[in-house]
C-alpha cells in the first residue's frame, strides 16, 4: 500500500505547501515468549483503508499502485519550477562574480 502525505510548512511569506510519497507502514513487530526466550514476530497487516484523511494538520493519502501519482492535484504548482531555476540562476552568478574578484 503506498502513501502520500500533503503538508503545509508556514513561512515568513505565506505557506508552502510540501508532498512526501512513500510506502505506509505495514510492519507489525511483537515480542513473543516462545521456549524460554524473547523473541521478535513480525507480523504484516493492512491497517489503512484507501482514500484521504487529515491527522494533525496533514492529509495522508493511502491508495494501491504507483505512488498515489494518479491523484489529483490540490493546487497549481506552476512557479516553483521556474523559483528553483532562479535560485540556482543567482547562485551560479553570485560564484562567478566571487571568483572574478580575485
Amino acid at each position: 500500500m503506498c502513501m502520500k502525505r500533503i503538508f503545509k510548512l508556514k513561512l515568513l511569506k505565506g505557506e508552502q505547501e510540501t508532498v512526501s510519497r512513500g510506502c505506509a507502514q505495514q510492519k507489525n513487530t511483537e515480542q513473543v515468549y516462545r521456549s524460554g526466550s524473547w523473541t521478535p514476530q513480525h507480523n504484516i497487516e493492512e491497517p489503512y483503508t484507501e482514500g484521504c484523511q487529515t491527522i494533525d494538520d496533514s492529509m495522508y493519502c493511502f491508495c494501491r499502485g504507483s505512488l498515489c501519482n494518479s491523484a489529483t492535484k490540490t493546487t497549481d504548482r506552476s512557479n516553483y519550477h521556474t523559483d528553483a531555476m532562479a535560485v540556482i540562476f543567482v547562485f551560479n552568478v553570485m560564484k562567478y562574480i566571487r571568483s572574478a574578484e580575485f
